[in-house]
């Protein structure tokens, strides 16, 4: 009974573990690509001031 709850409590963790490492990888994703957005943004930005003139 011990080597049972000791294992799902290891499974557990393990879970929570790789849920946190999921969920760390997807912010520093959607980071890169919010950043891309912005300089994409800019960049048609500039290209809209240099069309004008």
């Amino acid at each position: 009974m011990i080597k049972y709850c000791t294992e799902k409590l290891l499974n557990t963790l393990n879970y929570n573990l790789n849920r946190t490492s999921d969920i760390s990888r997807l912010r520093a994703e959607n980071a890169k690509l919010v950043q891309l957005v912005i300089d994409q943004a800019l960049h048609i930005q500039m290209l809209r001031y240099i069309i004008r003139k």
